[in-house]
């Protein structure tokens, strides 16, 4: 994939862990969350947690992940214990799962716990408490998503740009 060079500033705010983006359509944001979780578990023993709403999307990332790994050289490939609807499991215990409109927590261990929230302006009740948990567990929390009305997304993209409790890196990205 050749990255544009806002594709490339964006990824690299991720490594941070405190990223809000609030992007156009048809930015490639999505895949950038796919690429930041595949990089995540293979360079590092992580949980990558992807959370989105509309109706089946995180069927399909979880799709799209597994065709993208599949396509790594298989010198960079960890080994695999588990691969469903819902996860890839590596032999090393890292691992991505993907749900719907609803943040898992319990499985955080320190430091390697990544939290990537797609499309977060659409889901109907995102659980901030999680968000807040996992940053007091210094996991790292990326949420990303077009602009959808005053919700919960719109509370934190606000309070990112006068550097709130959560100071998060807000990048906006427009056409």
């Amino acid at each position: 994939i050749k990255l544009r060079d806002y594709q490339k500033d964006v990824l690299k705010s991720y490594v941070d862990g405190r990223t809000i983006v609030c992007n156009s359509r048809q930015m490639g944001v999505t895949t950038l969350n796919k690429i930041f979780a595949l990089w995540s578990i293979l360079f590092n023993p992580m949980y990558v947690q992807i959370v989105t709403e509309p109706m089946n999307m995180h069927y399909e990332m979880i799709d799209s992940l597994i065709t993208s790994y599949i396509k790594i050289p298989y010198y960079l490939q960890k080994g695999i214990i588990r691969i469903n609807n819902h996860e890839i499991v590596c032999d090393d215990y890292s691992r991505i799962t993907s749900h719907r409109a609803q943040l898992k927590t319990k499985d955080i261990s320190l430091n390697n716990f990544v939290t990537i929230v797609d499309n977060a302006a659409w889901l109907h009740k995102p659980d901030l408490m999680d968000i807040e948990r996992t940053l007091r567990h210094n996991g790292k929390v990326i949420i990303t998503s077009t602009p959808n009305g005053f919700n919960n997304f719109y509370n934190i993209w606000s309070n990112s740009l006068d550097k709130n409790t959560y100071k998060f890196n807000p990048i906006k990205l427009m056409w």
